[in-house]
């Protein structure tokens, strides 16, 4: 990942990374898009066609609304599906590089959550068998194993919460130093280094 960040294609204006869901962010994430219809009697496939999509005005329009135009109009509903293929990716090691940037990971059935160092995911993805580093941070959550200390469900979502460097630290960011100090200290104690 070049220096700059993040790269085109996402965004952190939320202050969360974020994909642009515009046809120019797919575009740029090189994001393959094709729909298939499931229906025995239709099988019609679609995709989008880059060039055409911008070369119309569409760039800045919302992908899913373009989805949308593909659907046919049948009584008992379209079953057009859609799949993406990301053709660029951020991976966790990328992530794990920028210290402004960290890995929220959210119980979608309680809403507990947690914020955590990127590289204290990817050892537990590693430790887990469900990936590693090099693996894009994309639907990171499906991969999470373990139940929920709260409500023992086991459905995870992850999102990377992000800020500025140069401006002010927010509150999450000086809550998880806390606890990587402390966690330091631990060590240090364990390990004689402190008295």
């Amino acid at each position: 990942m070049a220096a700059d960040f993040p790269p085109p294609g996402w965004s952190v204006s939320t202050g969360y990374l974020a994909e642009v869901r515009t046809v120019r962010g797919y575009y740029l994430r090189r994001c393959e898009v094709t729909g298939r219809c499931q229906r025995q009697d239709c099988r019609r496939s679609c995709y989008f066609d880059y060039v055409r999509l911008m070369k119309d005005g569409l760039a800045d329009v919302d992908a899913g609304r373009i989805k949308t135009t593909f659907k046919c109009n049948r009584l008992d509903g379209c079953s057009l599906q859609f799949y993406e293929e990301p053709g660029l990716a951020i991976s966790l090691d990328d992530l794990a590089r920028h210290d402004n940037i960290a890995p929220k990971i959210r119980c979608t059935g309680c809403g507990h959550s947690v914020v955590t160092t990127t590289a204290a995911l990817i050892r537990q993805l590693t430790d887990a068998g469900q990936g590693g580093g090099s693996d894009s941070s994309r639907n990171v959550g499906a991969r999470i194993r373990g139940p929920c200390p709260k409500c023992k469900q086991a459905t995870w979502e992850v999102t990377f919460l992000w800020h500025d460097p140069k401006g002010r630290i927010p509150i999450w960011r000086q809550d998880l130093q806390k606890r990587i100090d402390e966690a330091q200290r631990r060590r240090d104690l364990d390990s004689g280094l402190v008295c």
